[in-house]
């Protein structure tokens, strides 16, 4: 008679696993798709080269959900701060043409239907370029935003 009590209770122990298994596959595979997409279009224009799709998993899951919800609706004053800078001139943020490449590929990737807010959001900066960065300041691996630049 135990054994009976027990069978349906291990079977509905066996079928949770089992469901939140596939559940997590399913999450995990869409989050290596978006990973291997991230990282083949950071590829194809040359930037983040040390970039692989296991830390792209890591950082962006599979819905970039830090980035993407920054954008909707709109940036706060204190998101503002953080991604675009101070422009009190105290403590001057340095952004790259490259981090708006990566940033604008994130939203590609990630939160396409994000793609105005960004695009609102950038297209009163004037990044320095990467290639005229000192070489302290980091690698230079891109030449472009997408739009020619004449070189």
């Amino acid at each position: 008679m135990a054994n009976r009590r027990r069978c349906p209770t291990a079977l509905a122990v066996v079928a949770a696993v089992l469901s939140v298994a596939v559940g997590c596959s399913t999450d995990d595979e869409t989050a290596r798709a978006k990973a291997e997409e991230f990282v083949a279009a950071t590829s194809a224009v040359g930037i983040a080269p040390r970039l692989t799709v296991g830390v792209a998993e890591a950082l962006y899951g599979d819905d970039a959900a830090a980035v993407c919800d920054a954008f909707d609706g709109g940036l706060t004053s204190v998101e503002r701060l953080i991604l675009l800078g101070n422009p009190s001139g105290r403590r001057h943020k340095t952004i790259t043409d490259h981090s708006i490449v990566y940033a604008r590929l994130v939203i590609e990737t990630y939160c396409p239907e994000q793609r105005e807010h960004f695009r609102d959001e950038v297209e009163d900066l004037d990044p320095v370029e990467s290639d005229k960065l000192p070489a302290s300041a980091g690698e230079s691996t891109v030449e472009s935003t997408g739009e020619s630049s004449g070189a």
